[in-house]
């Protein structure tokens, strides 16, 4: 621990930002951040692993630096050796919500709109957060490059919980970390919640098998990795509480698609840079839409879930039996 600030009440919500060995993309979140109104902030940076020791210290001591200067009160975190993203995750995460009831969490090589962090600071957004599982602020479906600045920006409720800038009260984060300690090598529980929610989302069998299929193959890895991601138990948490979560008709939130430092995985784009010069954009919570299926199985392909797969896969599968 390089240091400790004693939580203290705050009407904005405060930020968890997970950081790594990526200085320029850190001190670049860090600018945007350093621009909204004063409010507590942790950030969490995991130790190096072999060959990024330099620019892991840069981030470290970039942190520091920004905490002396901040208008902020900020706390920094810091793993001695690599934790890797699960074990990192689950620490940061309990940490921070241990002390917050509510938080938005960012990870260091994301950008963000900041009308984004203004709604999440309203009172609105937090009593929002007390419904549903989390506020997404990334749409897969639609990118801020293509919204024209007319209309406010409505709310949709989404079954599929995207990670890239959310918030979330401490319920729902804890009951993630339940998720983890209880079942994360239950299989069998693990597979239920995949087939209840594959069946949920779409009456069509061959893409509801699947998708089952599709999940039951990243939790197989993930239960037999020495280091799993934390992201796919994150969904399955949301699953298994049953609450929906919100997520706005445009990304307000995304991974930033340039980049300079080392990924922990990698990362393909094809965002569009968002257009400079974008008026206030205006956020509207009054009339959320309701959950559309035609968006939720749209919204699968970012597992590499579509019809036109499920049915291949059916048909090979029937080849295979000849």
């Amino acid at each position: 621990m390089i240091s400790k600030v004693d939580s203290l009440p705050s009407a904005n919500i405060p930020i968890l930002l997970i950081a790594y060995c990526r200085p320029i993309e850190f001190s670049r979140i860090a600018a945007d951040i350093e621009l909204l109104p004063p409010r507590r902030i942790e950030i969490s940076i995991d130790g190096p692993s072999e060959g990024v020791e330099l620019e892991n210290k840069s981030v470290v001591d970039l942190a520091l630096k920004w905490k002396s200067s901040s208008i902020h009160e900020i706390t920094v975190w810091h793993a001695e050796s690599n934790l890797g993203l699960f074990d990192h995750f689950s620490l940061a995460l309990d940490r921070f919500f241990t002390r917050n009831d509510w938080g938005l969490v960012l990870e260091d090589d994301l950008e963000f709109r900041e009308e984004f962090v203004e709604f999440l600071d309203s009172s609105q957004a937090r009593e929002l957060l007390d419904k549903y599982f989390s506020i997404c602020g990334n749409n897969p479906l639609s990118d801020l490059s293509s919204y024209k600045g007319i209309e406010p920006i409505n709310f949709q409720e989404t079954s599929i919980h995207t990670i890239s800038g959310w918030a979330a009260s401490s319920g729902s984060v804890f009951s993630f970390l339940k998720l983890m300690k209880e079942s994360r090598y239950d299989l069998n529980h693990l597979n239920l919640i995949i087939k209840d929610f594959s069946k949920g989302v779409t009456k069509d069998y061959l893409l509801a098998r699947s998708l089952f299929n599709n999940w039951c193959g990243k939790i197989i890895r993930a239960v037999n990795s020495p280091r799993p991601n934390w992201d796919n138990y994150w969904e399955l948490a949301a699953w298994d509480s049953g609450k929906p979560s919100l997520r706005p008709a445009f990304s307000l939130t995304r991974e930033n698609p340039i980049s300079f430092g080392k990924q922990t995985h990698q990362h393909k784009f094809d965002l569009k840079i968002w257009p400079k010069g974008l008026k206030k954009i205006r956020l509207e919570a009054r009339n959320i839409v309701s959950l559309e299926r035609n968006l939720e199985i749209k919204a699968l392909k970012i597992w590499g879930t579509t019809r036109k797969r499920a049915y291949k896969e059916f048909v090979n599968e029937l080849l295979r039996r000849t």
